[in-house]
């Protein structure tokens, strides 16, 4: 007769059923998981940088007598002028960033779209530039040059490249490499009388 309380007639619970199996299928699964972790982080860490350059988003910089200067949080509006009536008389973009000791703006009237800009004296299109020398301010405005410029709901974004002159001193600084990317804020209407 058969005894059916023998080694191998008994029932094993089903913990020590599968414990071989179990084994090698969580090691795998650690395994496998390991892998693609560390495949993972390397096409992540891979991916290139969108600014390697390590510029700020909303800059202005451009080489002032061949040394470079970048002006950090650029803004920029375009004002729509209207007369006492209310119509049109023409649109204006500018734009500016500072760092307390020196400052820049670009400005262009009439804006009237995308394109390239010539620059010219104060009262029209022009680059502005102004420094701190000991306590006082002195302003350089563009002689001559181009801007070029394109316009999207949230940013300006262009070149330039000028001659700019302090008025005061006439001191002369060539300007090149212009670069601009201006957060956009909201446009204003403004009367022009």
């Amino acid at each position: 007769m058969e005894n059916l309380l023998s080694k191998e007639n008994l029932i094993k619970p089903k913990l020590f059923r599968f414990h071989n199996i179990k084994r090698p299928i969580v090691k795998n699964t650690i395994f496998l998981l390991f892998i693609i972790s560390i495949t993972s982080f390397g096409i992540v860490s891979c991916k290139k940088n969108k600014n390697q350059d390590n510029e700020p988003e909303f800059y202005i910089k451009a080489k002032f007598n061949g040394t470079e200067k970048i002006f950090i949080n650029a803004t920029g509006k375009i004002t729509h002028g209207v007369d006492i009536n209310n119509n049109p008389v023409g649109d204006a973009l500018s734009a500016d960033a500072d760092d307390n000791t020196e400052g820049i703006e670009l400005g262009l009237a009439p804006y009237t779209g995308d394109g390239t800009y010539t620059l010219g004296g104060i009262e029209d299109s022009t680059i502005g530039y102004g420094k701190e020398v000991g306590n006082q301010y002195q302003v350089y405005f563009s002689q001559s040059g181009t801007m070029t410029i394109q316009v999207s709901s949230d940013r300006f974004e262009g070149t330039f490249s000028t001659t700019i002159i302090d008025d005061d001193t006439n001191e002369v600084i060539e300007v090149t490499d212009g670069k601009f990317v201006v957060k956009r804020q909201p446009d204003q209407t403004e009367v022009i009388y």
